[in-house]
Formats: structure tokens, sequence, C-alpha cells
């Protein structure tokens, strides 16, 4: 990745690393400075021992070339070899030269377990999470309290959630230096049914950050053409443009690659609204589990195929959008919105801890479009478009550029696992 940053071509670079041997690369001018240096360190670190791994001398064994070939092509990287990649395939592979057993020493493994481990349960808290006990008296005092109405009880899935008291405003709005350096980027608005939310955030983006391109992904050219009709009179409305997909949601990202390279901030929003009819008026379940799988699909599948992607692409920022509840919303609706958002929490926490170890380091926000209790829920629709006002806001705030970590470590993680509720 270092080599590629600096300008190096995927394809002949993996064709260096296909010599698999340490000692040729790190003296080869041919091959870009990071993989020089990378290879003279395993040289130079090498122990002269029986216990010594083979991967002191090679590079990769043959499984590791196979899941380096697929990131790169996950991540794009491939989309402009003449070939779009292909011949890096399993034959391809198979040609590499198979360094001996074992590749890693089996101590190294348990060493690096273990810190990993240490660090993803530091990382989710959750050797501060309080027993099953604790959790059910603290819930029996918390649904005996008069000032409470009962009607949700919600925890955060290991997410910290960006909320203050005054007016239910719950966030700040991103500082106009932020902002600026958008100027002239490209943003992904993936959705299909919140065509109202996604036509305010680009809005908000073109006027506020002065974007240079926004890409629409939706399922259909219908909803598409009704998000560019909401924003026909503003201005730099020519630079939205629409990739409708159907049901090929990495092919579309593929495609916005191909035309227009990475993107600044991705938000993923759902495709398609909760299910309408959740009991029939007998008390008898609508939601079979058929419909079930289909809301998991939509709702949470649908986030993990976007962000498995993005989160392969440098300088990026992902945003993660949860279901909106229907307009007044009965008890099992909003408490379906709400067991939908809290899941999704569990997926955008364990996104952000992974992105940490990742070379790319995407920062991955949730925005929350349900709220803790459905007295809150908009009304009417100047309600609707003043939630709508606060959801622009927040997708520039989780989209507009971090500082870099080399500046300041601690402001560059700041925009870093909230759940943002509007």
């Amino acid at each position: 990745m270092e080599s590629l940053r600096a300008g190096a071509a995927v394809g002949p670079l993996l064709d260096l690393l296909a010599l698999n041997d340490a000692s040729a690369l790190a003296s080869d001018p041919a091959a870009p400075q990071p993989i020089r240096a990378f290879c003279d360190k395993l040289l130079r670190t090498a122990r002269a021992t029986e216990a010594d791994a083979s991967s002191e001398r090679y590079l990769m064994h043959r499984a590791i070339a196979q899941r380096l070939v697929a990131r790169l092509r996950l991540g794009g990287r491939l989309l402009g070899e003449p070939d779009g990649g292909a011949r890096y395939n399993d034959a391809w592979v198979s040609t590499l030269p198979e360094p001996p057993e074992p590749f890693i020493a089996r101590e190294e493994i348990l060493k690096e377990a273990e810190k990993i481990g240490q660090g993803v349960l530091g990382m989710l808290h959750l050797r501060n999470m309080p027993t099953e006990v604790e959790v059910a008296l603290a819930t029996v005092l918390f649904l005996s309290d008069r000032a409470v109405s009962g009607e949700t009880f919600q925890p955060s899935g290991g997410l910290h959630q960006e909320r203050t008291i005054t007016e239910r405003e719950l966030f700040g709005r991103a500082k106009p230096e932020r902002l600026a350096k958008m100027r002239g980027q490209t943003i992904w608005l993936i959705g299909e049914h919140l065509t109202s939310h996604l036509a305010r955030a680009a809005r908000l983006a073109l006027e506020a950050s002065n974007v240079g391109r926004i890409v629409l992904i939706t399922r259909t050219a219908d909803a598409g053409r009704e998000v560019q009709s909401l924003l026909r009179i503003v201005l730099g409305a020519e630079r939205i443009e629409n990739i409708a997909m159907g049901d090929d949601l990495e092919g579309a990202m593929d495609h916005a690659l191909r035309t227009g390279g990475s993107p600044a901030a991705v938000v993923s929003t759902p495709f398609s609204p909760l299910p309408s009819q959740i009991f029939h008026d007998d008390g008898s379940a609508a939601l079979d589990a058929a419909g079930f799988a289909r809301l998991v699909e939509e709702h949470l599948t649908h986030h993990f195929r976007v962000a498995r992607k993005v989160s392969l692409m440098d300088q990026v920022r992902l945003v993660l959008v949860s279901p909106d509840a229907p307009v007044r919303p009965s008890h099992a609706e909003f408490a379906l919105a709400n067991f939908v958002k809290t899941t999704l929490h569990a997926l955008t926490a364990t996104l952000g801890v992974e992105n940490e170890r990742l070379v790319h380091n995407v920062p991955v926000n949730q925005i929350n479009l349900t709220r803790r209790v459905r007295s809150e829920e908009p009304r009417d629709l100047a309600e609707q478009a003043e939630e709508q006002e606060r959801f622009a806001h927040a997708v520039l705030l989780a989209s507009a550029p971090l500082p870099d970590a080399e500046d300041s470590r601690y402001r560059a993680r700041i925009y870093r696992g909230l759940a943002i509720t509007v």
C-alpha cells in the first residue's frame, strides 16, 4: 500500500512480489523503496536457529497471496489493469515459490493473538460491561422510575453514543476549515427509499462544502430521478451522477471507482423501509421467517457489503445510517426499528475496531434515524423536514476530513465510533 500511494502500478508490483524472495527484492533496484526496506528488515532481523520460520526469508505463502489479491480486487485496486486483474488468479498464486513450514513460529502466533485479543477487548470495553444480574436490576429500577416512559430500553452494543439534552440536539456542526478541505472531492450517497434525506444531504454538501462530485448509487433509476428532481433548482446539481445498480451493489461501486476514482466519504443508507406490518389485527405474526431474513439482508448485510469494500480504500470516511421508524409508529414498529439500530451498533463498533488495525484506517460512524422513545419521532411534515436538515448536518460532520494522526493523534480520533441520533 505504501508503494501504491507513492505512485507504483499494482500489476508490476505484484509481479515483483511473485519472486517471494526477500534477498532478491532487497537488492533489486526495480523494487519500490518500501518493499526494499521491508525485505532488508526481514534479513537483518532473521535468526539463525532451528526454530526459525520461513517468513524470515519469504514474503508470503500462497494463502496469504490469495488474501492479498482478494483485498486488492475488493478495494478496487485492480480495476485499472488491462484485464481487470483477471490474470492474478489461483493459477498465478500457484506459481509463487512455496515456503517451507512453519511459515510463522507458533510462539509468535500466540504472542500476536494475545495482543490482538487484549486490544479488541480494551477498545470494546467488554471487561467493563455489567453482569446479567446488574443489567436486570438496572432495568427494573429504570422502568420503575416515574419520570421514564418505559417505551424503550436500549443497550449501546459497545458503540459510544453522542447525545446532549438541550432541545434534543445531539451534535455540533462541522467547522468551516474542515468543510473547506472537501472542496472538489467526491462523495458517494448509497440508498433508495430515503430520497428526501439523501437530497437534503446532497444539497448541503454542494452548498456548504462545494464538493466536486456526488455519486448517487440507487437500486432503481426512479429513485435517482426523484432525488435529482428535488435538487433541480440547487446550484451545482449538475455535479450529481446517478448509478442504478439493481442488486449488484459491488459492481456499482466498482463502476464509480473506474469513472471517478476513490471517494472522500461514503454514506450508506438502507434500500428499503422497515416492514409495514409486523402483526395482524388478531395479534398473529405478519413478519415470517422469510420476511425477517429480508429485513436482515436489507438493513444489516447491505451495510456490511458496503463496508467490506470501503474499508479497503484510502482516505475515506464511512457513515452507516439506521432505518427510520414509520410516521406515528406502533409499539411493535418502533421496537423493530430499535432492534435494527442496536444490532447495527454492534456492526459499527466492530468495524471501528477492525479498521483501526487495517493500513487504510477508515473511520466509521453511525447516524440513527430512530430515537430512544416513541414520543420523540416526527409527527408532521415540519418535524420531518427538521429531521432531514439535522441528518444532512450529521452527514457533513461525519464526512468531513479528520486531522492527520501526525498532527494530533487525539484530534484524529474524535469523530470515530460515534452514533449520532438526529
